[in-house]
């Protein structure tokens, strides 16, 4: 009898309205309630136990007219009024990101937009938080951006994205905000963040970074906004191929006495040691001493370049190296 009554409720329900739970939605600043709708889909459950009355009693046809699928939450149903409850507070907290120098504070309607109902208890949308925090992210992370930077030589340039810069941690700070949202009790703090530079100041770059001048074969390295190391350069071949590529870049490690390899325009392999090395891209570059060069700056990068590299002079990159840590940006341009 459940099977038939199944198949029966399957079929029919196919052309019928679902049941609508109620629900409520936010305008103007409040919340307003949408009650539930019945439908006339029918439940198996129910059919089946009317088509065995039925049977028992001899009849013919089989009245349905009480087996409808009911709305899971009623306006009256506890659950959605408790709902609704938590709803009105948490929209009336205050819910304040910290970030890079800025208060952002999360819109009402916004809090309410990622509200809803599952299972008959409030939950929220988190694909509705992760768009949020994307955009967020987009517009005062620094990943990805071009920078306004004061050169030494040659003013204010425009300098590409690197690997430097910051962003929000959208995947661990989805979850964190749907909490702290749920709980109802407003929020100040700064989101999970991913990558380098982050200043809760709001500055990006520092007093704290390395220059590199490709037109002035020139770099200079500044602490806390002291000139520490001011050096004439060779950077890589002006081709393709070796040029230094321009960009926000940021000393992620530093080595001593290594040997750097890679393989010559010809095909063959060399093996370059070096007393100093610090990688600052993810294609190989870095900077380092290079006791083969015979000068530095001017025009002998020209035809003398590196293979990307910011070749620097022996008696200067001891001095580079002791100035710089971990996380510091190097910009190249």
């Amino acid at each position: 009898m459940k099977t038939l009554a199944a198949t029966i409720a399957a079929k029919a329900n196919q052309t019928r309205a679902a049941a609508k739970s109620a629900t409520f939605t936010y305008k103007d600043g409040q919340y307003e309630v949408i009650k539930e709708q019945t439908g006339n889909q029918l439940d198996a459950a129910k059919v089946a136990k009317s088509i065995t009355n039925a049977i028992e009693k001899g009849e013919t046809t089989v009245n349905v007219s009480k087996d409808y699928l009911k709305p899971a939450v009623t306006v009256k149903s506890a659950s959605f009024k408790a709902a609704k409850t938590k709803a009105i507070a948490i929209t009336k907290e205050s819910y304040v990101y910290k970030l890079s120098g800025h208060k952002i504070t999360i819109p009402a309607a916004t809090l309410a937009s990622w509200l809803t109902m599952k299972d008959g208890k409030l939950t929220t949308d988190n694909t509705a938080i992760k768009q949020y925090l994307t955009k967020l992210s987009s517009k005062y992370g620094t990943i990805n951006k071009t920078r306004t930077f004061k050169s030494t030589k040659r003013g204010t340039v425009k300098v590409k994205a690197g690997l430097y810069g910051w962003s929000i941690k959208v995947k661990s700070e989805t979850p964190a905000l749907s909490k702290l949202v749920l709980a109802g009790k407003g929020m100040s703090r700064t989101p999970v963040i991913h990558g380098s530079g982050y200043h809760n100041n709001g500055t990006d770059i520092g007093k704290s970074y390395v220059e590199v001048d490709k037109v002035n074969q020139h770099m200079w390295v500044y602490k806390n906004g002291k000139l520490v190391v001011s050096t004439a350069v060779v950077t890589g071949l002006p081709t393709t191929a070796h040029h230094t590529p321009d960009g926000v870049w940021v000393i992620w490690s530093k080595e001593r006495n290594t040997t750097l390899r890679g393989k010559n325009d010809n095909g063959s392999n060399y093996a370059s040691k070096v007393k100093y090395w610090m990688p600052v891209d993810d294609t190989g570059v870095g900077i380092h001493d290079s006791p083969w060069q015979p000068e530095y700056g001017g025009t002998w990068y020209k035809k003398h370049g590196s293979h990307g590299c910011v070749n620097t002079p022996p008696s200067k990159i001891k001095s580079v190296y002791d100035n710089v840590s971990v996380g510091t940006p190097v910009i190249v341009f």
